[in-house]
């Protein structure tokens, strides 16, 4: 909902309607900033979850908010293989058969939730890991 308020600010002909708009936005930030900090007093309050967080956020590239999402839809990380999550996650490719006859595997089910944040959330690793891996060959190089 904050992205469509943020857009609809910006769209031609709602001039008369920013100052409404800019209230409905800072309502949803304010809300968003409760929520986030409930979630964060959740996870200190469970011992489990709290070290799950630790390690998530020993990633590179997993900050804060991205260890509360795979925290938040798929608390099995660390009790599963990797088969198993990749399965969860929709990642899996799973035959379709009928008696005799089978089709291509295709990935198919999972948690539709978490989705749309994978690509993001691989992009972020892969970014922070590429950097890691510059400034480790660059110290390399400087020590011969």
């Amino acid at each position: 909902m904050l992205v469509q308020e943020k857009n609809r600010i910006q769209a031609p002909g709602n001039k008369f309607l920013k100052a409404h708009i800019q209230e409905i936005i800072d309502v949803l930030k304010e809300k968003l900033a409760v929520i986030e900090e409930l979630i964060r007093e959740r996870i200190a309050g469970n011992k489990i979850y709290k070290l799950k967080k630790q390690e998530l956020m020993t990633i590179p590239g997993v900050g804060e908010k991205t260890a509360h999402a795979l925290l938040a839809l798929a608390p099995e990380l660390g009790t599963t293989n990797r088969r198993q999550i990749a399965s969860l996650m929709g990642l899996a490719p799973h035959t379709q058969q009928s008696g005799k006859k089978t089709w291509y595997a295709k990935t198919s089910g999972g948690r539709r939730s978490m989705r749309p944040m994978l690509p993001w959330l691989l992009e972020r690793v892969t970014h922070r890991l590429k950097h890691f891996m510059r400034v480790s060959s660059t110290r390399v190089r400087n020590l011969s």
